[in-house]
């Protein structure tokens, strides 16, 4: 966790794999929520919004209750995202 917390968005690729090397060892542990949300956060720096939402849903339910899962929860599945080819049906600008 140490070396995930200090690569923060340096390198979202390791992130993600050593985020999910991780989860897959450590799936119980107190840091599964922080990982988890590492795991959104790379998605969505790699360009993959699409994985980084279906994940980011997984997460809220398991982790409901935590500010990891609260700020995922706000960030990704409350509030637009910024860019419209993100936003929406069809995944257009909805606005006039």
């Amino acid at each position: 966790m140490t070396r995930l917390r200090d690569l923060g968005a340096m390198d979202p690729a390791l992130t993600l794999e050593l985020a999910r090397q991780g989860e897959r060892q450590f799936t119980e542990s107190a840091d599964a929520a922080e990982r988890s949300w590492m795991i959104v956060k790379a998605l969505m720096e790699l360009g993959r919004a699409d994985e980084a939402r279906a994940e980011a849903r997984v997460m809220v339910e398991k982790y409901r209750g935590t500010s990891w899962a609260d700020d995922v929860y706000r960030h990704m599945l409350v509030n637009p995202s910024p860019d419209p080819s993100e936003r929406g049906h069809g995944k257009t600008n909805e606005l006039p």
